[in-house]
Formats: C-alpha cells, structure tokens, sequence
C-alpha cells in the first residue's frame, strides 16, 4: 500500500508539474545524437556518489571489494582504460571534478582534493563537524557542502563561510547542489515521500522557486538547467520557462549523477550501470553517423 501510495503522489507532481507554471514543453531529441560508454567494473559503480566529466577523463565511485574508491575512466587508443584514483576503508567518496589535474571529494565528513598526477591530497578546512556532498564553482573560487542539514557557501579563498539554507527537519534537507556559472543561482533537490523537487534559489534576487519535478541537476549555463527526471532527460530555460526533451530511455535511468562535460557533452548512467554521453548534433553529424 505504501509503495502504490508513493507512485500515485509522483504522478500527481508529475501531473501538476506539467500543468503548472504555464510553461512551453518541446521534443528536441532529433538534435541529440549518443553514444554508450560501457564502464569495466559497471556492476560494482557506486550509484549515490558523483558523475563528472573532466577534460582529462571521466570520474565515478566503484566498490573496490568492500571499499568505495574513486576511478577515472580515459580514453587511450581508441579503447576506455580504469584507473583506480583511491584506496578508501570502506567510507563513502563523492568525488567531483575540480580541474584537468585534480578532484574534489568528501571522505568521513571532511573535504578533500586529490592531485590525480601526484596522488596528493590536500584539506580543505570548511569550519563545519561535518561536510557532504561537496561541489565546486566554475571558476574554482567556492564550494557548496551540506552538513547533515542545511547547504554551505564557502569562499575557498577568502576562507569565509556562509550559511544559505535553515532546514527545519531531515525531511526538507537539500541535496544535489550546483552553483551556477555566474555564482549566482544555486540549483539543489528536496525528496519528499521519494518524489524529488527541483528547486533553484537566486542569491542576488534573494528569492528560491520550485521549478520542476526531478534530480542531478546541472547548468548548461547560468539560465539554463539540464536534469533528470525518470527515463527522461530535461533542459529548462529559466528565462523563458521553456522545457525541452532532449533523452529519453526504454529503460528508467540508473541512479543519481549528471554531468555536461567541457565541450557540452551531457553524461549520465543507464539502466545497465553504462554511462550515456548525449552530444549536439553539428552541421556534419548526419552525413558522418
């Protein structure tokens, strides 16, 4: 009864999701092509943690054994090749993409960058007990964390540290949060009774809004957001209100994780643990596929 309970309420939000808002709602599918990635070590991807795409590789977590450790896939004579970034005891990683040379992750409450040409790692000192779910700016300047709670600014550096969020309980805690490339928008998602909500919040504006049913948010650019909602894979124009089809899959997409890569690439697992990479179509695609 629970489980028919939480399906009917998804469907209603989906309902009035699409009812609502009076947005504009168009297929762009034909502009995309993709393309699969099969992942080596698919079976053991670790689903909870970070998908990201750097100019040097792609980065997930995988149970290494009983450990969860950072890989990185990259691409070498035409085949996919693994490495093994991490050796964990068992915590949890959440890894994200900093720059060509380093990572930014979370391990036992604490945020870290790992150096994948040295393999050092370096502290970050945010000020709070306990960090998750770390995630960096564009122009490497700040990082969003949550506490068990409520969501963090910090100016890495300056060093300030900036509560943005005041959660009145578990329940409403914000996950999933991106900083949009103008640093001034912060896309994040509240699970109520397993359906997700995706919100945005403006910092100059001082307002947040409800701006569609769905998770793993990521900016295509500061106004415009791509995301994940079921089998399918949304753009929405925050300017415009315009919401665009741009995937959708036969079968319901794995876990949590979207990326848009340096060259636009928009990357996300499958129902098989393989990872998608959905690219624009250019003048030439067709002639070439």
């Amino acid at each position: 009864m629970k489980k028919s309970k939480k399906l009917l309420g998804y469907i209603l939000a989906g309902i009035l999701a699409l009812a609502g808002c009076g947005r504009k709602y168009s297929d762009m599918r034909e502009e995309y092509k993709s393309r699969i990635i099969n992942v080596p070590n698919s079976s053991q991807v670790y689903m909870k943690a970070g998908l990201d795409m750097g100019k040097d590789g792609i980065y997930y977590c995988a149970l290494d054994g009983a450990q969860t450790d950072i890989f990185k896939l990259e691409q070498k004579g035409g085949e996919w090749k693994i490495e093994n970034l991490t050796e964990s005891d068992g915590n949890e990683l959440y890894p994200n993409e900093l720059s060509s040379e380093k990572v930014v992750f979370e391990y036992e409450g604490k945020i870290y960058t790992l150096d994948t040409e040295t393999g050092d790692l370096e502290k970050i000192v945010v000020g709070i007990k306990k960090c998750a779910e770390p995630s960096i700016s564009d122009d490497r300047k700040y990082l969003l964390v949550r506490d068990p709670l409520d969501l963090y600014l910090f100016n890495i550096e300056t060093g300030k540290l900036e509560r943005i969020t005041y959660t009145p309980y578990p329940s409403k805690t914000e996950r999933q949060a991106r900083l949009s490339p103008d640093n001034n928008k912060i896309a994040y998602v509240i699970f109520e009774k397993g359906v997700p909500y995706l919100y945005v919040m403006n910092r100059e504006k001082d307002e947040t809004k409800q701006v569609g049913i769905g998770h793993s948010p990521a900016w295509k650019d500061s106004e415009t957001l791509v995301y994940r909602e079921g089998h399918n894979i949304w753009e929405l124009n925050l300017q415009t209100g315009e919401k665009k089809l741009i995937y959708r899959s036969n079968l319901d997409l794995y876990g949590f994780g979207l990326d848009i890569g340096p060259n636009g690439e928009i990357i996300f697992w499958n129902g098989e643990k393989n990872i998608v990479v959905l690219e624009k179509k250019n003048d030439n695609s067709k002639e070439n596929e």
